[in-house]
């Protein structure tokens, strides 16, 4: 049984497949990795996608990263 999720690249794909993730899976384990340290330190302190810039979501708190 799969609890954990990975998901490598955090560009418009990958921060998209984390977003419907993060809101359809409420007991998977997602976790967010790129290796773009400037895009992941982004998404921590700003809970939005570096490359679209989109409003704050309450899914992402959910995601490890």
């Amino acid at each position: 049984n799969m609890k954990k999720i990975t998901i490598l690249g955090a560009g418009a794909f990958g921060f998209a497949i984390a977003k419907i993730l993060g809101e359809n899976q409420l007991k998977k384990e997602i976790n967010l990795f790129d290796v773009n340290k400037e895009y992941i330190d982004h998404i921590k302190n700003t809970k939005m996608n570096y490359v679209s810039m989109k409003k704050t979501c309450e899914w992402l708190k959910k995601i490890k990263i």
